[in-house]
């Protein structure tokens, strides 16, 4: 948008919208439409999942001809190349991609990705949204990230139908459902920790206003779902073996460079002091635990801690701070030596434990072929001269639909 500060809260246009936008020269719109109730019609005349078939060569009032005048009925091309590509997302699409890449940074990196292949001539046709994310899910680019990976001499490539379907029943997949369910602890603790943001019922901010907090949990929510899977495990695990008399703290080192440092602090609740002073006291500890970790980790730029009890049941509170350690002074480097020796001298400094920032996103699965056979999957709706969605390399009616 171009005047991002005319961005009200009201009708009345008196209350500003609190987050900073990007610039305008520099942020990046993703043109997004949903076309709903066209995946039944779409089953009824073609059958498959429902999803709208993917012709880039199809443009502009080509999609409002009909069948005879060379249209293509369910069939999404490019709107408008001038004016920027538009993704069209129907209520099967839909749903495939928002399950599967149910986090920002996974979700935008899809549409970034597709919009690039379509836009660069690459795609001929895609059977379907759903088989196309199934595509894109199955190779690493050059930059680590899941791309459209087809060699160099194919001028284009198409996807059929079908890779979907096989993708949800891959034993890989069916690991990493499993896998990701601790995950959405993370989400919660997002969620919780913004909704005491917007509500003002944040029990201390060190910096008042939406404006300011809202760049911690922003950067909390970046975080893909394999990452936040380790990061949710490395943390109840975190909680679950440490006593609730022992101090202790976890450094979880980022996946890539750039991305932040975590910091995990569990303090024991002090019962003769009250919770009120409790709390500042762990505050005050989490600041000089971000500040040490810098010392120890001097690439860090932006360090996230997050503190609780220890020993901690389903009740209990957490502390967020974000140290922007990007700039770093002479002089805070100084207080960090000075502080991280006389927590030495005390004692304080507790039971410390490293974390590398790096898990596999789809879990090893047996390979065997009696492993293989144990696993189950619905045929509901399947074509038997698929290959077998175990993997085998056979048909389906001669492997698993036998």
């Amino acid at each position: 948008m171009s005047h991002p500060e005319l961005l009200f809260l009201d009708r009345k246009c008196s209350i500003p919208f609190p987050i900073d936008l990007p610039n305008p020269a520099v942020a990046k719109v993703h043109r997004i439409v949903v076309a709903h109730s066209v995946s039944d019609r779409c089953v009824k005349e073609f059958g498959g999942t429902g999803s709208l078939m993917i012709a880039p060569s199809v443009v502009g009032d080509m999609h409002t001809l009909a069948r005879k005048d060379g249209g293509k009925p369910f069939t999404i091309g490019q709107i408008d190349p001038a004016k920027g590509y538009v993704h069209v997302f129907d209520d099967t699409s839909l749903q495939a991609v928002m399950k599967t890449l149910d986090t920002i940074s996974d979700f935008i990196g899809y549409l970034e990705k597709k919009e690039r292949v379509i836009t660069s001539g690459k795609l001929a046709f895609a059977a379907g949204e759903d088989d196309l994310v199934a595509f894109y899910l199955k190779k690493i680019g050059a930059d680590g990230e899941h791309d459209f990976v087809v060699p160099p001499e194919f001028k284009s490539f198409s996807v059929d139908e079908g890779f979907w379907n096989i993708f949800q029943a891959r034993p890989e997949r069916l690991a990493q459902v499993e896998a990701n369910k601790v995950s959405y602890a993370w989400d919660r603790l997002i969620e919780n920790f913004s909704h005491h943001i917007f509500a003002g019922t944040s029990h201390y901010q060190s910096h008042p206003g939406l404006g300011k907090q809202e760049r911690l949990f922003r950067l909390m929510a970046r975080e893909p779902r394999t990452r936040r899977r380790l990061l949710a495990r490395l943390l109840l695990e975190f909680i679950k073996k440490t006593p609730s008399s022992v101090r202790a703290t976890r450094i979880v080192l980022p996946s890539k460079p750039g991305d932040p440092h975590y910091l995990f602090l569990l303090l024991p609740e002090i019962i003769e002091e009250s919770y009120e002073e409790y709390r500042e006291l762990r505050r005050a500890f989490l600041g000089n635990y971000c500040a040490i970790t810098k010392l120890e980790c001097p690439e860090a730029e932006r360090i996230i801690g997050i503190a609780t009890e220890s020993g901690r049941g389903e009740a209990g509170s957490e502390d967020f701070l974000l140290y922007d350690a990007a700039n770093w002074t002479e002089q805070e480097r100084e207080d960090a030596l000075k502080t991280r020796a006389e927590m030495i001298e005390l004692g304080l400094l507790g039971d410390r434990t490293r974390s590398e920032g790096v898990e596999k996103e789809f879990p090893d699965v047996p390979t065997n072929t009696q492993q293989r056979s144990r696993m189950a999957f619905s045929m509901k709706g399947r074509n038997r001269n698929e290959p077998c969605p175990c993997g085998s390399g056979k048909k389906l009616k001669k492997c698993h639909g036998a």
